[in-house]
């Protein structure tokens, strides 16, 4: 993807990655399902550099939107991970579900930033 420098433009791309989230929310738990997961996290993580290429003051509020947790699961959904104890085992539905639901707070929470009154000025 290419960089994106207006930051009307990294906003109309989160709303539109927001959507596209929600879509696949839709769908029930498949391998390709999952791997449309990790396209749409990366490309969240994209966004994320663009927007503090443009607004550097984005940086530490960036940083506090993210959940590892998130990434853990969208990691896990996609390439399970076989463990030996089965009470830390949870389904890959389960793993596809938090990810989803974490990639959609985490994406709401950007453009939320975005059209804060903080940044709203450089947005204009």
């Amino acid at each position: 993807m290419a960089h994106i420098t207006d930051p009307k433009n990294i906003l109309d791309h989160l709303q539109q990655l927001l959507q596209q989230i929600k879509r696949l929310a839709t769908f029930s738990y498949s391998e390709s399902n999952a791997f449309a997961l990790t396209q749409l996290n990366r490309k969240r993580l994209e966004l994320e550099d663009d927007l503090v290429e443009v607004i550097p003051d984005a940086a530490p509020p960036l940083q506090q939107i993210h959940e590892s947790r998130t990434l853990k699961a969208i990691l896990l959904c996609y390439h399970p991970v076989r463990r030996k104890i089965k009470a830390i085992d949870r389904s890959l539905e389960t793993y596809y579900r938090d990810g989803l639901n974490g990639l959609q707070h985490e994406v709401e929470a950007l453009i939320a930033l975005i059209t804060s009154p903080l940044l709203k000025i450089q947005v204009s």
